[in-house]
């Protein structure tokens, strides 16, 4: 008799990153699990109401926005072939809103947080006859009402098992990507509030070099914003990796504040030989002094930076946007390594203040998950600043992001480049007319990529 399964399913959406928060989550779980790819597959629908028939439970992450209509059908159909299978929701919609997941009569419980060991203790009770409620980190119905079980602590990553990449066809996301490459998460949490852990460089270096040996991969990219939190826990990894030979490249996120502090004992020139060939550093709010000494830094060793500038933020200066964007032109005009982009902040669930600012002006918020799946962020995006700011900030983004990229071969990408490059030069973006034909283009794609499931965007 075969051991029952646990199916997860990852839903459609833009992004073409690799589903980390499955496998870590299989990772944990004492059970066979099958993990089903919606935006590789033509009818991901059917495959999983399939699958469900003999699967110990289903378990679908929720990210807010589009892909909340294919998380519901997807689940409606596995509950229509097997009424009585359970099904748990997590990722950032269940975690922010579990009682408009719940809502939908189709979910039987919501993993708050990480959802590692609360979906191995789900497993685990189902396996033995049980019932989920007690365990920590989790949301269900009591009757008519929500109740939620005790929070879930947080935990050092190093005492989570190793994530196996065999559960995905990488075959098929190497393909679409062009690049055999892979995300890997090596840290968790929240520096400030003391609750970060990093994984240990020897145990990063052997997932790196299992991937290679197994996958062939040439390419990782450590997307936890934390990789410079501890600098010598970075310095380490890229000694490990360098040291062992590891026929890779690099790229990896950060913070603005977390490079500026590794900035004082972090060799970016050991990095770049360790196979470092790009850091992406995201910033809010006051922006660090000597941010074109940082950049220098970090591009005289031969790395590329991408910084990510997400103004608008609740409580934020109303002139913050305007410092941003003469920051990302000055950046611009330092170096040919380095590229920029602008982003508003976007009121998704979990952030209260966003949440009042936007009752306070009336602004009508979901409050369930097919409107969710509908709500368009930037009609909302940083509401609270004046209008004529909220409209530049688009155009800036724009013409910033393409001015900043490597020229292409196609006639149009360079057009584009060309004046994108003369706009930021200039300061002058009325009569975007070039702006308004990439974006109609792009909804062109997403309106195709309704019909072909893969990934339109990296």
């Amino acid at each position: 008799m075969k051991r029952p399964f646990v199916l997860l399913y990852e839903p459609r959406h833009a992004s073409a990153r690799l589903p980390l928060s499955l496998l870590h989550a299989a990772a944990v779980v004492d059970a066979p699990v099958v993990v089903v790819d919606g935006r590789l597959e033509l009818a991901p629908a059917a495959l999983v109401a399939e699958l469900a028939r003999d699967a110990l439970c289903l378990g679908v992450t929720t990210p807010t926005g589009a892909a909340l209509a294919d998380v519901l059908e997807v689940t409606r159909a596995a509950k229509a072939v097997r009424s009585t299978l359970p099904v748990l929701w997590g990722g950032p919609h269940a975690t922010f809103r579990p009682e408009e997941c719940l809502a939908t009569g189709v979910v039987d419980a919501c993993v708050i947080g990480p959802g590692e060991r609360t979906l191995a203790e789900i497993v685990e009770a189902l396996l033995a006859g049980g019932a989920e409620s007690g365990i920590p980190g989790v949301a269900f119905l009591r009757g008519e009402e929500v109740a939620r079980s005790l929070p879930r602590g947080s935990e050092d990553v190093n005492h989570l098992p190793g994530v196996d990449y065999g559960l995905l066809d990488l075959e098929r996301h190497f393909r679409f990507r062009g690049a055999r490459r892979v995300e890997i998460v090596t840290s968790r949490g929240d520096v400030p509030d003391g609750h970060w852990s990093g994984l240990l460089p020897e145990r990063v270096l052997a997932l790196v070099q299992e991937l290679v040996h197994r996958h062939r991969v040439t390419e990782v990219v450590f997307s936890d914003q934390g990789f410079l939190a501890d600098p010598s826990r970075a310095a380490a990894i890229a000694a490990a990796l360098r040291g062992a030979g590891a026929p890779v490249t690099w790229e990896a996120a950060t913070t603005l504040d977390d490079l500026q502090r590794a900035r004082a004992s972090l060799d970016f020139g050991f990095l770049r030989e360790s196979g470092a060939r790009r850091l992406t550093a995201w910033g809010a709010g006051a922006l660090p002094p000597d941010l074109r000494e940082l950049a220098r830094g970090v591009t005289g060793a031969g790395i590329d930076l991408r910084v990510r500038f997400v103004v608008g933020c609740p409580g934020e200066p109303a002139q913050a946007p305007r410092d941003a964007y003469r920051a990302a032109r000055e950046l611009l005009a330092l170096s040919p390594a380095v590229s920029v982009d602008l982003r508003l902040f976007e009121p998704w669930p979990g952030f209260r203040e966003a949440e009042e600012l936007l009752a306070a002006q009336q602004a009508v918020v979901p409050h369930d998950v097919l409107a969710w799946a509908s709500f368009e962020p930037d009609r909302f995006a940083a509401r609270w600043l004046p209008t004529k700011t909220r409209r530049s900030v688009p155009r800036w983004s724009f013409y910033l992001g393409h001015a900043s990229r490597p020229a292409r071969r196609r006639f149009g990408q360079r057009l584009v480049r060309r004046l994108a490059r003369a706009r930021v030069r200039t300061g002058f973006y009325g009569l975007d007319l070039e702006r308004r034909a990439v974006l109609g283009l792009r909804h062109a794609k997403a309106a195709l990529h309704m019909r072909d499931p893969r990934p339109v965007e990296d």
